[in-house]
């Protein structure tokens, strides 16, 4: 099978979420510290937000805010719109890049194919993520929201003038990303950077750690 582009997700994907919750919690315990504990530690608040992110990002604010009070480490229950807000500025200011996405994107170029970004989320927020880590300088074409839905893939895949069965999607999220792009034709890869829990959903044919390993997978199985 012969492909012509990739097509990437973006949050728990491109940029290390673990690296960024530390410091957006951070920030965000000395700016309310008072709903933590008196026991709690920034390093505790710190600990109890990346196990709760990593458990139930893919349930939603409302779910890791569920978990994060379940850590025990809050006094009482932050407002969920408002530690989401703070939470989606934070990324779009001080995220945490991995250091090898960007050269890894540049090499795909390199190799002659599409490179492609579908997220969801706030516009306003995820274009100034995407631009924060620069992927808007590398990416062909980027569309914000739609995911799960068919058309959003397929509008991608007329838009970087592939077949959708020509591209690669690569994404963490099993309904969103995985049975989302697979429903519309494209060829999923499923990164292991948050747990699959949705276990209804048939699993990717292909899978990775980071998306370093892209390159090298698709030499062998791919070109």
């Amino acid at each position: 099978m012969h492909i012509r582009g990739v097509v990437f997700d973006m949050d728990q994907t491109l940029y290390d979420r673990d690296a960024s919750d530390a410091v957006v919690m951070g920030a965000y315990y000395d700016a309310h510290r008072s709903l933590f504990t008196a026991a709690c530690t920034k390093e505790d608040a710190v600990r109890a937000m990346q196990k709760s992110d990593r458990a139930g990002g893919h349930f939603g604010w409302e779910r890791i805010v569920d978990l994060l009070v379940g850590e025990g480490v809050c006094a009482r229950r932050p407002d969920v719109h408002a530690i989401c807000t703070f939470f989606q500025e934070g990324f779009a200011r001080y995220g945490v890049p991995y250091p090898e996405t960007m050269d890894t994107l540049e090499e795909l170029h390199r190799m002659g194919l599409k490179v492609a970004l579908i997220t969801n989320g706030n516009p306003v927020l995820q274009r100034q993520k995407i631009s924060h880590f620069g992927f808007d300088t590398v990416c062909d074409a980027i569309a914000i929201g739609g995911k799960p839905e068919k058309r959003v893939f397929l509008d991608m895949a007329e838009t970087l003038g592939a077949k959708p069965g020509e591209l690669l999607y690569v994404g963490d999220h099993p309904l969103n990303d995985i049975q989302g792009s697979r429903d519309a034709g494209y060829v999923p890869v499923w990164i292991r950077t948050m747990p699959w829990d949705y276990p209804e959903v048939e699993r990717a044919p292909w899978e990775i750690g980071n998306v370093s390993e892209l390159p090298c997978l698709i030499r062998a199985r791919f070109s």
